[in-house]
């Protein structure tokens, strides 16, 4: 496509890198041995090194004498990046308008800090939000979801909201209720 764009990036010897999206990792820092990690948001089930709900393509680089950079690819477009033992990187999208952000540092809190006045800082989340919650996938009907709940109380477990995922929907559609299976919700 003619839309496509990829920037190869090299990092100072010895340096650690952090973050990219929603995927699974055994370790904080990224393995940069011909490791890729692709973004694109959609609903799946974790599995490997395929991106989870979301995406957020930032990164935080930790050079050996401790001095932090960070990007952020502000992109709405499929992306991946390949680590390369260089060390390096190897960003990659399919289009769309891409915005690149660079944060010096010099400290990964001086990076944060950058990050957050850039694309704003977290409010405060309503008191109950940090509760406890229950959610998940194949409640199948309203009457199962009540057990769940029923069970919760039985067994003394704290629970301040309950969340049903995309089967408590009619045809999974947003902003919708199954009008039969979880009539009365």
């Amino acid at each position: 496509a003619d839309q496509f764009i990829q920037l190869p990036m090299r990092f100072p010897a010895g340096s650690n890198l952090y973050g990219w999206g929603e995927n699974e990792q055994n370790t904080f820092a990224h393995n940069m041995h011909w490791s890729s990690y692709g973004l694109y948001g959609r609903d799946q089930p974790p599995d490997g090194n395929t991106n989870m709900y979301g995406t957020h393509p930032r990164l935080t680089l930790l050079d050996k004498n401790g001095d932090a950079a960070g990007i952020l690819f502000l992109n709405s477009a499929a992306q991946e990046i390949s680590l390369v033992p260089m060390p390096g990187a190897i960003y990659r999208t399919i289009g769309g308008i891409l915005d690149m952000y660079i944060f010096l540092g010099p400290s990964p809190e001086n990076v944060v800090q950058q990050y957050t006045e850039a694309v704003g800082r977290t409010p405060l989340p309503p008191y109950w939000s940090l509760g406890f919650h229950l959610c998940r996938y194949g409640y199948n009907s309203i009457e199962k979801m009540q057990e769940a709940r029923d069970r919760m109380v039985k067994y003394k477990i704290p629970q301040d909201a309950q969340w049903g995922d995309i089967d408590i929907m009619e045809r999974q559609l947003d902003f919708t209720i199954d009008p039969v299976n979880f009539y009365g919700l």
